[in-house]
């Protein structure tokens, strides 16, 4: 009995196969790559968010420990005990929102000879003493200013201006530049008998 090569070809798996299952799996592998890369994006973009959200509220909270320490520094000059801080005379304009025309610039936070109109509490205050590194370089500043038309002595109502930086922004230069960073801002009202 003479088998030719069709009577082989059907029983055989041999014969049957012509290379669909690798094409299959090369689509599945380049698919499941594509899925891989997008997800590592996703990662990557969400790690960024993340970082972004600490540092800007870790220059919050440094806002608000600022912001607090100028108000409990205000309650001790009303109250005769001795205190480090300035306070801004009332007969000045307002100082914590004047702005350079030009540059668009904070006037009385950046820039040289702004250093006597603001407040910046001592940095064993913040950073702990016992790290290796310093958690913010740029201290946070504040700047406190009557709202009354009376000097600082006999005025009872302060407005206190507060700014925080992120753990990114570069510590102080002597041309007390602009910082590049996050940044944050708390104002408060006090009223002191």
């Amino acid at each position: 009995m003479s088998m030719n090569k069709t009577t082989l070809c059907k029983h055989s798996l041999q014969c049957r196969e012509r290379g669909v299952v690798l094409v299959i799996s090369l689509v599945i592998l380049i698919v499941i790559s594509m899925l891989s890369v997008s997800s590592l994006r996703s990662v990557s973009a969400s790690e960024i968010t993340s970082g972004n959200v600490r540092k800007t509220e870790m220059a919050n909270q440094a806002a608000e420990f600022v912001l607090r320490y100028c108000e409990e520094e205000v309650t001790k000059f009303k109250n005769g005990e001795a205190t480090a801080i300035s306070i801004n005379d009332y007969a000045d304009p307002p100082l914590w929102d004047a702005i350079d025309p030009k540059t668009k610039a904070l006037t009385n936070w950046d820039g040289a000879g702004t250093s006597d109109k603001i407040n910046v509490p001592d940095s064993s205050m913040l950073n702990q003493t016992s790290l290796k590194y310093a958690t913010y370089r740029r201290l946070p500043e504040c700047m406190i200013e009557p709202t009354e038309d009376k000097s600082p002595a006999d005025a009872t109502v302060f407005r206190i201006t507060a700014r925080g930086f992120g753990p990114e922004v570069s510590a102080v230069d002597n041309k007390r530049s602009r910082p590049n960073g996050s940044e944050a801002w708390l104002q408060s009202t006090i009223t002191v008998n």
